[in-house]
């Protein structure tokens, strides 16, 4: 079990003032033994659509070979090709054959549009159905990005990811070429719990394979999200940084913090105001993260109280960690 903690940059606040708080929340994994590594149920999902004429494809070709050849003889490979349509190229098997699998790929021709929602579904899907209890399930879509068939709607396309987390389904992307929309690419991994990667030269492709297994198998936790809940004492203001994606609604923030490896630790700072209330202890707000694992779901919750004293007594100056953390994160921002 990883360790979460979070420190609140006071103990005390005065009565009737502008009272503004900051609350540091490290999150650290554990290390990960490299002696074992589970067995991985993989489904590579190509892009075949028209765009992906030329280069695209040779490199999409050399990036899966590189990727077959890195299976154990145990794990589970499926390969799936889309374009208005999605078609298997590879039911799940055993790569034990891999100059055969190799093989299939040159039948693989761009034609087509892109259903993009079509295509992801379809490898969700094959990747459920080959998993076992003991796998790590991994979709990894190849394409240059933005749909032209199928459903056009964003949102819909990301609930894909959500959903196949959910099922322990983790999806990265590598966007192929210049052209490539690589936001939707990057939005895809980040809902899915993946790792997204660029290809801009051949030279880009064993580095790229290198990092995806390297992330696969030292990772400990997956979409990673810390949210702050501020009570009715407390106003959120916001978290210093731009590194992290965050949403806020009202006395809600949440913010999106990836994956995080075996050993590597992430520190996230949030900021509030106690407006005028009364004096005594008073619970101001509740930080939650929450995370996957390969083992399972895990949540550790907290609740952060300030004492709230007369104007006449003295309080001690903030934690001097957390203000150095917080003036490092806005220093980035400029």
């Amino acid at each position: 079990m990883g360790e979460v903690h979070t420190l609140c940059s006071r103990k005390k606040a005065h009565v009737h003032a502008f009272n503004r708080i900051y609350l540091l929340t490290d999150i650290k994994a554990p290390e990960i033994g490299h002696i074992w590594r589970p067995r991985l149920n993989l489904c590579i999902l190509i892009d075949r659509s028209g765009s992906m004429y030329g280069d695209k494809l040779l490199f999409t070709r050399d990036v899966v070979s590189l990727m077959i050849d890195s299976l154990l003889p145990e794990d589970i490979v499926s390969i799936v090709m889309y374009d208005d349509v999605a078609e298997k190229l590879l039911y799940p098997a055993n790569p034990l054959n891999k100059d055969l699998i190799k093989d299939r790929l040159q039948r693989i021709v761009s034609r087509g549009g892109t259903d993009l929602f079509g295509g992801l579904s379809s490898g969700i899907k094959e990747a459920e159905r080959a998993s076992e209890r003991d796998t790590i399930n991994h979709v990894v879509l190849i394409s240059d990005g933005s749909p032209s068939a199928g459903s056009f709607d964003l949102a819909e396309i990301l609930s894909l990811s959500e959903d196949a987390l959910k099922r322990n389904i983790r999806i990265s992307t590598i966007s192929v070429g210049d052209d490539s929309d690589r936001d939707v690419l990057i939005r895809i991994a980040e809902k899915g719990g993946g790792t997204p990667h660029h290809i801009k030269s051949d030279r880009d492709i064993p580095a790229i394979i290198e990092k995806e297994l390297e992330d696969l198998f030292s990772t400990y936790a997956y979409a990673v999200k810390l949210n702050l809940f501020a009570h009715e004492e407390a106003c959120i203001t916001g978290s210093p940084g731009r590194e992290n994606r965050k949403f806020m609604t009202g006395n809600d923030l949440t913010v999106e913090l990836g994956n995080i490896r075996s050993m590597e630790k992430r520190s996230v700072v949030t900021e509030l105001v106690i407006h005028k209330t009364l004096k005594g202890k008073k619970k101001i707000a509740t930080v939650t993260v929450e995370f996957d694992t390969f083992e399972g779901k895990v949540t550790h919750s907290q609740d952060i109280y300030v004492d709230i004293v007369d104007e006449n007594i003295e309080i001690e100056i903030p934690d001097t960690r957390i203000m150095e953390t917080v003036k490092r994160l806005i220093s980035c921002c400029h």
